[in-house]
């Protein structure tokens, strides 16, 4: 599937619907985020994610599935996102899986609550997700075959929560 892209907003960073809804970060958090993993003496044995694979996802893939005709088509296209200010950062492991992931929340969550929020609003929605807890995934122990010394991005935990940074 294709990323669409709804919107830029002021800080570079644009809205997407690919089955998720997701936000696709601007360059200063990219390289924010590239410094967050070459100075973090823990992630050694994990792969970084290729920087058009950074994002936040807003509501997962499992909870559009109800709006996707929606989200496909009526994305609004004035509502602004907010800044997006990075938080602590963990390692999250999932022994069952036998995935490890490295990542950092996102310190503002009310303020990306509120922005997922107004984005379902204006479309007369639901959010699906209210208490989705907001990080980005900087890397993950499952190297990209086609690219090596890359992450592959599905090889990401995807169930990330607030118990994770505990």
């Amino acid at each position: 599937m294709k990323y669409l892209k709804f919107f830029e907003n002021f800080n570079g960073s644009s809205l997407l619907f690919e089955a998720a809804l997701l936000l696709k970060i601007d360059e200063k958090t990219k390289s924010d985020i590239k410094n967050l993993f070459t100075n973090s003496p823990e992630v050694a044995g994990l792969f970084p994610l290729p920087d058009d694979k950074l994002h936040i996802t807003l509501t997962s893939i499992k909870n559009c599935k109800a709006n996707k005709d929606a989200l496909k088509t009526s994305l609004p296209t004035s509502i602004v996102a907010p800044e997006v200010v990075l938080g602590e950062t963990t390692i999250s492991e999932r022994p069952e899986t036998g995935k490890k992931s490295f990542v950092v929340a996102v310190a503002n969550q009310e303020d990306l609550k509120a922005f997922v929020d107004q984005i379902y609003t204006s479309m007369g929605l639901t959010n699906p997700e209210p208490e989705r807890y907001f990080h980005i995934t900087i890397a993950n122990n499952v190297e990209n075959k086609k690219m090596p010394g890359v992450a592959d991005p599905f090889g990401s935990i995807v169930d990330i929560t607030q118990n994770d940074f505990v």
